[in-house]
């Protein structure tokens, strides 16, 4: 790290604690809880266990599966700051600050719009083989056993843990109100952030994410996304249709990243997720590639989907030409943590087309129409299954000696800390031997090897492993514990320390579990 790096990264953590200073008396927790009066239920963040949702207990399906994804566009009616780079160029300093009113206003507003960010589902529902010892085994009313499972993905840097909560309760509310569904746990239940830098804010309640991310708190987009969630989710049950197989095609796709952090590689491994319908046409696709999705700097102040937004049209435009397929692609990302698009004079687009043509290329096994997979949809549904548990995380904390900051740890007292969740969760959907794990926050590339090393221990050598990342909640980087004494972004930004790759294998080992009862 140069000494212009070093120097932003120390002014940009000072403005961040002069911030926080600023906001409510030094009193987060109180103000915490007043927000989240104002805003009744929204304020939770601590996953709530829901007796079956984070329990541990992987559910599958026994009988056809239906398929369906849709996605709204939409665009805050006020104009907010964009979630992502807490640095100079979009930093207001001092905040401006709303006491009693509206939340603190940390960053400047958008000017114009590049591309509309989206709210984009993906719903899969089946008739379920509940395990032994469920408490909805032997259930066999008209309804009672028919089962969802829901990943919404948002053109977001991230979503905090009240807004996965606030978002499900929403989901359930709207599903109670249709009628015939069995409720949605946290099990059954993913929120995605493309982790675009140039996406919207204005959904969390944190303070600290407040800061941190530029995130200032807007009920006007809110609601403005509760309507697009039921707006999204009533297109998606309308169109539910029979698939006769989901399938996941892997591809590596080497020499288009690059590693921010010095001595690490970057991951390869990007996986096609596709719903054939029984004519063999395809009906769905998801795609995780891993890389930090940005294209527009921190100066920049465009509300756009940005890198996400390239990748997703590539990879449908490919998907076309290759199968003749209608159906959009979802972007899902992967390891992040570390990764950096290499561009090399190319544009956006130019690097989102090399991308998709690799991924086409390289799918195994190829993609072409004749490669449909014939077998019965009962037969493809009882490949899937899914879980996810809960896990403890360890006391935050800032990491002022990666930051070369060490002197700051002295005489600054942190207590917004406490204001981060404490516990957070990992879930994972099986297809055979695809094993696709929806992890929080942003794993570098050698923390998700251990992870997948660790799958394959528990579960077999044969077992693929896909990683999905900025899922469900933020809970910053996550370096193996030997990279944290390193001066570098990744681990000046992490707010779990060392103990934190140690609690998430631990989470990890309890979702194994999961899947070998």
């Amino acid at each position: 790290m140069n000494r212009l790096s070093r120097l932003r990264m120390i002014l940009m953590m000072c403005l961040l604690l002069a911030s926080a200073l600023l906001v409510g008396s030094c009193r987060i927790e109180k103000r915490l809880v007043e927000v989240g009066v104002r805003e009744a239920s929204s304020a939770r963040f601590r996953f709530e266990s829901d007796g079956e949702g984070l329990n541990g207990q992987a559910f599958g399906w026994s009988k056809a599966v239906r398929y369906a994804q849709t996605s709204v566009s939409i665009t805050p009616s006020q104009p907010g700051s964009l979630a992502g780079f807490g640095g100079l160029g979009r930093r207001l300093f001092p905040p401006r600050l709303y006491p009693g009113t509206e939340p603190t206003v940390y960053c400047r507003p958008y000017k114009d719009v590049e591309s509309e960010p989206r709210m984009k589902l993906v719903l899969l529902e089946g008739v379920a083989d509940m395990p032994s010892g469920s408490a909805l085994e032997g259930e066999d009313s008209e309804n009672g056993d028919r089962r969802l499972f829901l990943i919404i993905n948002l053109d977001l840097v991230a979503v905090t843990q009240d807004v996965t909560q606030w978002l499900l309760d929403e989901a359930n509310q709207f599903l109670t109100e249709q009628g015939g569904f069995v409720e949605l746990s946290h099990a059954s239940f993913q929120v995605t952030a493309t982790h675009t830098h140039s996406g919207p804010s204005g959904l969390s309640l944190s303070p600290l994410w407040g800061a941190f991310a530029c995130d200032s708190y807007q009920s006007s987009y809110r609601a403005e996304i509760r309507a697009s969630l039921r707006q999204g989710l009533a297109l998606a049950i309308a169109d539910l249709a029979d698939i006769s197989s989901l399938t996941v095609h892997h591809a590596e796709i080497a020499g288009l990243n690059t590693s921010r952090f010095k001595g690490m590689g970057v991951d390869t491994d990007a996986f096609l997720l596709l719903a054939r319908t029984q004519d063999g046409a395809i009906s769905g696709c998801q795609f995780s590639y891993p890389v930090h999705s940005t294209y527009f700097g921190p100066n920049s102040l465009r509300l756009s989907r940005d890198l996400a937004g390239w990748l997703e049209g590539a990879m449908t435009e490919t998907l076309g030409r290759i199968v003749r397929s209608a159906a959009e692609c979802f972007f899902l990302n992967g390891l992040s943590g570390n990764a950096t698009a290499n561009y090399e004079g190319r544009n956006a687009d130019d690097y989102s087309q090399l991308v998709a043509s690799q991924m086409g290329e390289r799918a195994s096994p190829v993609i072409r129409i004749e490669d449909t997979d014939s077998r019965s949809g009962d037969q493809a549904a009882g490949r899937v299954s899914y879980a996810a548990v809960s896990y403890d995380l360890p006391p935050a904390a800032f990491n002022f000696g990666a930051c070369n900051a060490e002197a700051a740890s002295g005489v600054v007292s942190l207590p917004f800390l406490e204001t981060l969740p404490r516990s957070t969760k990992l879930a994972a959907l099986r297809l055979t031997d695809d094993f696709i794990l929806f992890a929080p926050g942003e794993l570098v590339f050698e923390a998700g090897e251990l992870l997948r090393q660790r799958i394959r221990d528990s579960l077999g050598s044969e077992i693929r492993v896909s990683l999905v990342t900025t899922a469900n909640d933020y809970s910053g980087y996550v370096l193996p514990a030997n990279k944290y004494d390193e001066k570098a972004l990744e681990s000046c930004s992490s707010l779990y320390g060392k103990g934190h790759i140690g609690s998430v294998d631990q989470g990890l080992s309890d979702l194994i579990r999961a899947f070998q009862k």
